[in-house]
């Protein structure tokens, strides 16, 4: 059980967590649980556990992933020792599929999910896969569309297709949130305003609650949210306008 495990804790009244240990934001977020204000379901990554995910060595994900919903979107956001050493920006809608997006056409209507979807495309290749962003430059659609266009591009320049398990997101989200913050700049930086040589930052992620008012953000800016707090298989089959058959039905 993750409760047994002080590097990879829920966020709960009584888990064993500090500031030296989890980073602050971690540690504001169990005094607002403690508080029992409405704090979504949040596990956090110690100082130890990111160290080690540069390094190779990746948490139990479906452990943490056993830990939320079936089907919850998650957000991943930095946790520093101090607020003013920054830290990677947040990432938003881990988990977001093929069979999530033909769920959110029911929920949210056909357009928002298109855009909601193309925007965590998007925010995977520029900040997780470390792809080009001006493969999307040239999506100039909207909707399905531009979705089937974004999963195209993807594909193209990977040389994969999307990952489509939220297990395989979130740990490839995770690890390359660490990498970057023990990259040769990101350590100057923080050493700059008088952080230690070692990574003294944690990760939190939460469930997210989204809302989408189904347009488009503009090109180059994925859906990568700044560090404050208040914070995956098959190919899809593509024709014009769908991204999977599945969801080609949901189009309809």
């Amino acid at each position: 059980m993750l409760q047994e495990n002080p590097n990879v804790t829920p966020i709960t009244p009584t888990a064993p967590m500090a500031a030296n240990t989890h980073g602050g934001r971690a540690k504001c977020l169990q005094r607002l649980v403690r508080m029992d204000l409405p704090v979504p379901r949040t596990v956090a990554l110690s100082f130890d556990a990111v160290h080690g995910l540069a390094s190779g060595h990746a948490p139990d994900i479906a452990k943490i992933l056993a830990e939320f919903p079936e089907g919850a979107l998650l957000c991943v956001r930095p946790s520093s020792q101090d607020p003013d050493w920054g830290g990677p920006g947040a990432i938003l809608n881990i988990g977001m599929n093929d069979a999530r997006f033909v769920e959110m056409c029911d929920t949210l209507g056909a357009n928002a999910a298109a855009a909601l979807y193309t925007r965590f495309v998007e925010a995977y290749a520029v900040h997780v896969a470390r792809l080009d962003p001006d493969m999307f430059d040239d999506i100039s659609v909207e909707g399905a569309q531009a979705l089937s266009e974004a999963l195209r591009a993807y594909e193209e320049e990977a040389e994969e297709p999307f990952p489509q398990e939220p297990e395989v997101q979130l740990r490839q989200v995770l690890r390359s949130m660490a990498r970057a913050w023990e990259g040769t700049t990101a350590r100057l930086l923080r050493q700059a305003k008088g952080a230690q040589p070692m990574p003294v930052w944690a990760l939190w992620f939460r469930k997210w609650r989204w809302g989408s008012d189904g347009q488009r953000r503009p090109k180059g800016k994925p859906d990568r949210a700044c560090c404050n707090w208040s914070t995956a298989t098959p190919a899809c089959a593509r024709s014009p306008g769908v991204t999977s058959a599945r969801a080609r039905g949901a189009m309809r």
